[in-house]
């Protein structure tokens, strides 16, 4: 059953995200809510039958991509300026260090997987929804998130990139600009 439910956030009267979870009887009764995506309406349903859940108070073809992609945005953006630090993990495959040596070794068999962290907010002190950003032959991208240091202007950018229903364009992937895709499921 929580697998169905679509919409966990919406917008306040403030245009803050807020979580179903954390919505009361009180809230309910007291604020306005309206969907991160198509701006209508919402409601915010706290029965005791079904897992609370915000819905569109009117018919509407809100677009459940669209949904979740603006509010991946608003959430990482959110966090990465309220954070003192703002750390990612790279999954990255390690092999063992006797390849070389050791009579047993298998390329299949001799390797795990380890994360490697960064903190991003010692490279970068600004993030930038929808940033416009050229690479080095002056081909023009959007990021849906733009990481950048305003104090050292020869430090490369990084974009972050959203993938809910597809993933970077090619010529996007082949531009030579530092990308970071995160699949967003649900």
């Amino acid at each position: 059953m929580e697998s169905t439910i679509k919409y966990r956030f919406a917008y306040d009267e403030n245009d803050c995200v807020v979580k179903i979870d954390e919505i009361t009887e009180n809230d309910r009764e007291n604020h306005k809510y309206h969907c991160v995506s198509c701006g209508n309406e919402m409601i915010a349903k706290l029965g005791v039958k079904n897992v609370h859940h915000f819905a569109h108070k009117t018919d509407c073809s809100c677009n459940g991509e669209t949904y979740l992609h603006k509010l991946a945005k608003k959430l990482i953006k959110k966090k990465f300026d309220e954070s003192e630090k703002f750390k990612i993990y790279l999954k990255q495959r390690v092999i063992c260090k006797k390849e070389g040596e050791c009579k047993f070794f298998s390329d299949a068999k001799c390797c795990d997987i380890d994360y490697n962290g960064f903190d991003l907010k010692k490279y970068y002190n600004k993030c930038q929804e929808e940033g416009p950003i050229k690479d080095k032959k002056g081909n023009k991208y959007i990021a849906d998130l733009l990481l950048l240091h305003t104090e050292k202007n020869d430090r490369d950018p990084l974009l972050i990139e959203f993938v809910v229903s597809h993933k970077c364009s090619e010529e996007k992937l082949k531009s030579e600009l530092r990308i970071i895709e995160i699949s967003i499921e649900k």
